[in-house]
């Protein structure tokens, strides 16, 4: 497994001295986790030590079913359908549509 710089990714950890500097050089490609949809990028930064995901601060964070359900169900919200009707025919839980809703962009 390589580890290699990676410029375009910057330190997620609001403690660490290079949070929020992108292009530093400090955060290597560090290795695979695997989802239902496949393999994702995890990085590591070398001044704090830190682990973290390559979708974390995007709305597709911590989501467990497939981006392209998250994306029709923000679809549907913009064409005026109700959260409890994406919900029902998604078959996904009302509760998920709302919180998918909440940290779509929009």
């Amino acid at each position: 497994m390589s580890t290699r710089i990676v410029k375009d990714r910057c330190c997620p950890n609001r403690q660490c001295t290079l949070h929020d500097r992108v292009a530093q050089g400090k955060v290597l490609r560090h290795s695979f986790y695997r989802t239902t949809q496949g393999r994702r990028r995890r990085y590591r930064c070398t001044w704090c030590g830190g682990t973290f995901r390559s979708t974390i601060g995007t709305p597709h964070y911590r989501l467990c079913k497939p981006l392209g359900l998250f994306a029709e169900v923000a679809r549907m919200s913009v064409d005026g359908v109700e959260e409890s009707a994406i919900a029902r025919t998604k078959q996904i839980a009302r509760n998920a549509a709302a919180r998918w809703l909440a940290v779509a962009p929009s």
